[in-house]
């Protein structure tokens, strides 16, 4: 008598059936960690953001001169200015864009001006708000 050689039909549908399993996890782990990524992003974005202002403020006192914070939709960057000359930049997430007040002053006591700042983030749809208060150096990035 000969011996087949091969897999049977059960042997293949479970065989299938547990890489389904680990394709299915493994998608939406991979998912999980992409959108994690870019709430990591999201944060050091703002981080970023608050440490230009903080730095910009002193530059202003060290050098006795105005500055600004400007936010480029087109390049997607945050520039630090000094009149015309740019100073330094940070980039913006590419779905992040200004929707008002896109830039920030900075007098040459150090003191920011107070407004608010909108930013629209279109991959969910939430709008960011940049709230400055004058006199107390209070600068709040809420949703």
């Amino acid at each position: 008598m000969k011996k087949k050689k091969g897999f049977t039909l059960i042997e293949l549908i479970a065989s299938i059936t547990i890489l389904i399993i680990l394709f299915t996890f493994g998608s939406l782990s991979l998912n999980y960690y992409k959108n994690l990524n870019e709430d990591i992003k999201l944060d050091n974005f703002f981080v970023s953001l608050k440490h230009m202002l903080a730095e910009g403020k002193a530059i202003a006192i060290d050098e006795d001169i105005g500055l600004r914070v400007a936010f480029d939709n087109t390049n997607k960057k945050v520039i630090l200015q000094k009149g015309i000359f740019n100073m330094g930049f940070i980039d913006m997430p590419y779905y992040i864009y200004v929707v008002s007040n896109p830039k920030i002053s900075i007098s040459s006591n150090g003191q920011l001006k107070s407004q608010t700042t909108t930013l629209n983030n279109t991959k969910d749809n939430k709008k960011y708000y940049i709230k400055i208060r004058a006199g107390v150096d209070y600068v709040k990035i809420e949703s």
